[in-house]
C-alpha cells in the first residue's frame, strides 16, 4: 500500500500546516476520523476519486499532485485520454523524454510555473528512509510486550485486534526498546496516533504514572 502511504504523508503535513485536526479535515471532507487516520497513516487502500479530491480542495493542494501520489489519473484526464487517443501517444512520446524535455514543451505552452516542480519524489525518498531505517519488532519482543500486560490493551483493558504501540513514535525517535512499547488495541492505536501522550483512560503498567500525572 505504498501509495497510500505516499499519498497520505502528504496529507498528514498539509494538515499539519495549517494547523488542522484530523477531526476538522474529516469534517470538511465528510469522512470518517478513523478513516482519515488510516489514510495518513498508509493502513488501507487508495481511497477513491472522490474523497482524493475533496482531500485535495479542503488542503487547497494540487490535485494532480494528489492523483499522482495514489498511483491514479486524474478522472478527467482520464476521460480526455479515453476521447483522444492522439493524447495516449502524446504521453507514450513524453516519457521518453527528460524531465527538461518535458518541462521546456509544457512551459511553451503555459504550464504554471508551480506544476513543473512535481514534489512527490521528495517525499517518497524521504518515507523509505525512514523505512530502511525502521526496525521491525520481532515475534520474540512482541510476545514480551504482551506478557507484561497481560495481553490487554493499557490504554481501554481490550483484548481485541491487539497490537504493539511505541510510546515514543518511530518517527520522533522511538526505538523497539521494551520500555517504549506497550499492548496497544486497534482502536486506542487509531486515537493515539503519532502523540507521545496517551488517551485519557489508562490501564495496564502506566496507570499509577498517569493517574500520578493527573
Amino acid at each position: 500500500m505504498q501509495n497510500t502511504q505516499l499519498l497520505g504523508a502528504k496529507i498528514r503535513e498539509l494538515r499539519r500546516r495549517e494547523s488542522n485536526t484530523q477531526r476538522d479535515l474529516a469534517a470538511r471532507v465528510q469522512i470518517a476520523v478513523s478513516y482519515l487516520d488510516k489514510i495518513e497513516r498508509g493502513y488501507c487502500a487508495p481511497p477513491s476519486d472522490a474523497v482524493i479530491s475533496a482531500l485535495a480542495g479542503a488542503l487547497s493542494a494540487d490535485r494532480d499532485e494528489f492523483f499522482a501520489l495514489a498511483g491514479r489519473v486524474c478522472p478527467d484526464i482520464n476521460i480526455l485520454l479515453v476521447r483522444s487517443p492522439l493524447l495516449v501517444q502524446l504521453v507514450r512520446l513524453g516519457a521518453q523524454w527528460s524531465d527538461e524535455q518535458v518541462r521546456l514543451v509544457l512551459r511553451q505552452n503555459g504550464v504554471p510555473e508551480s506544476k513543473l516542480h512535481y514534489r512527490g519524489q521528495n517525499i517518497k525518498s524521504d518515507w523509505e528512509d525512514r523505512q530502511d531505517r525502521r526496525e521491525a519488532i520481532t515475534r520474540d519482543i512482541k510476545s514480551a510486550v504482551f506478557r507484561m500486560d497481560n495481553a490487554e490493551c493499557v490504554y481501554c483493558s481490550s483484548q481485541r485486534l491487539l497490537q504493539v504501540d511505541h510510546i515514543q513514535p518511530v518517527c520522533l525517535g522511538g526505538t523497539n526498546d521494551l520500555d517504549n512499547l506497550v499492548t496497544c488495541c486497534d482502536r486506542c492505536n487509531s486515537k493515539k496516533g503519532n502523540r507521545t501522550s496517551p488517551p485519557p483512560l489508562v490501564f495496564g503498567r502506566f496507570r499509577a504514572a498517569v493517574e500520578a500525572q493527573g
